[in-house]
């Protein structure tokens, strides 16, 4: 212990942070030692020289209160930082563990279930599609197989004409040959 300091053991209620430690912060109730240094303000000098004393007791009361603020702003820019005391926690009991392991099944059986209903819908989404699709496409496959044959109709057009005149004509002739037989004789109708 060094000399001019005190020991004393006190609860942190007030002011959280423990002077020894840095600024770290304690649990309230806890414990801990707190050493209290007495300062000791000394002059050099004699004691019958006024003029002397004042200006030596100005600086040097100077120099303590410019020391005081710059402790006071390293104990302001020091961070709280919290310590857990395993100590008071309670432990964990194995109904409260199953309990947390009920809980997490409970939200994955939820979560499970959500992205199999939103499977479902996705699913039912893609089938109304798909028989949409095959709709239009047995239209469209109608539509074509029209649209080939009055293309080949219209592309064809002179042929069938053509073919159609001279099968007119085939039989206007062979009606026309037909009919010069019967009136020369050749051909007889039984009648």
């Amino acid at each position: 212990m060094q000399k001019g300091s005190e020991e004393e053991k006190a609860p942190l209620l007030g002011d959280k942070r423990d002077p020894e430690s840095d600024g770290v912060v304690r649990e309230e109730g806890a414990t801990a030692e707190i050493k209290v240094e007495d300062e000791i303000e000394t002059t050099d000098g004699a004691e019958g020289s006024d003029d002397v004393d004042s200006k030596v007791g100005k600086k040097l009361k100077q120099k303590l209160h410019r020391k005081k603020k710059k402790k006071e702003k390293e104990l302001q820019e020091v961070p709280e930082v919290t310590i857990s005391n395993p100590e008071h926690e309670p432990r964990p009991t194995i109904e409260d563990l199953q309990q947390a392991v009920q809980e997490a099944e409970d939200i994955m059986r939820d979560n499970i279930q959500k992205l199999l209903n939103n499977r479902d819908r996705k699913l039912e989404n893609v089938l109304e599609r798909a028989e949409r699709l095959l709709d239009v496409a047995d239209n469209f496959a109608k539509v074509a197989r029209r649209a080939k044959i009055k293309m080949w109709l219209r592309s064809k057009r002179r042929t069938i004409c053509i073919c159609t005149t001279v099968v007119l004509v085939v039989i206007a002739g062979v009606i026309a040959t037909v009919v010069v037989l019967i009136s020369n004789g050749i051909i007889k109708i039984k009648t």
